[in-house]
């Protein structure tokens, strides 16, 4: 089971894991995975193709660019720029598919 808030948009071909949360006014776009007992507090987007690991936490009005990987465990507190992976507490890019690690 998820839990999905008011105001929430999610688009084609989502997976939304157990125990997710998905907090109010967060824009989930195509393709996106959401793992297990991930959060997305409020007004968050999360742009196609992402994957945000188990156990996430993106705090109010983070956006996460296309193609990117939040690892297991992190709390994203910057918006996450397009085709990177970012991991840790606070998160940092771990690597960038266009500039390497």
């Amino acid at each position: 089971m998820y839990y999905a808030n008011p105001s929430v948009v999610i688009g084609n071909h989502v997976i939304l894991n157990t125990r997710c949360v998905v907090e109010h006014d967060n824009i989930i776009e195509d393709y996106v995975h959401i793992s297990p007992g991930s959060t997305l507090t409020g007004n968050v987007t999360v742009e196609e193709g992402c994957h945000i690991g188990a156990g996430a936490t993106l705090i109010p009005s983070v956006h996460i660019g296309s193609w990117s990987v939040v690892g297991a465990g992190s709390t994203v507190i910057r918006n996450v720029e397009n085709d990177v992976t970012v991991v840790g507490t606070p998160s940092r890019v771990l690597y960038n598919v266009s500039g390497g690690r």
